[in-house]
């Protein structure tokens, strides 16, 4: 069980690439009901947010210092090791919320998020 939980985390990870991340700094960040760990580089913005006691789903994250501009949201199921929502956000006014979606059916298939998820925010340029 644990080795599944480490290669779920490691597929998360694959997507940032650290070796070539500058600017590498913390940013401020809430999660409704829960904690919130963001990091910020030149790159890319990744982050990971927990409720300890009950469903991440319909929850908001809110991110302080961010650049603004326009940036492709991705949400990682943590335990099933899979990204299961992509948006694009504009952000305004150095600040992002978004809420963890409620159930996304997908063929056929609902993704219950649990208690945690992981996230990146890439730039588009």
């Amino acid at each position: 069980m644990i080795t599944h939980q480490i290669l779920n985390l490691r597929m998360f990870s694959d997507e940032i690439p650290f070796s070539k991340l500058t600017g590498l700094t913390p940013l401020e960040a809430t999660f409704t009901n829960g904690d919130a760990f963001v990091m910020k580089s030149d790159q890319v913005v990744f982050g990971w947010a927990v409720n300890p006691k009950t469903d991440a789903t319909g929850e908001t994250v809110t991110i302080s210092g961010l650049s603004e501009g326009k940036y492709k949201l991705r949400l990682y199921h943590t335990w099933r090791g899979k990204f299961i929502h992509e948006e694009e956000l504009t952000i305004r006014r150095k600040e992002l919320s978004f809420t963890v979606p409620v159930l996304i059916v997908t063929r056929g298939h609902a993704n219950y998020i649990g208690e945690d998820l992981a996230f990146i925010l890439e730039p588009i340029e």
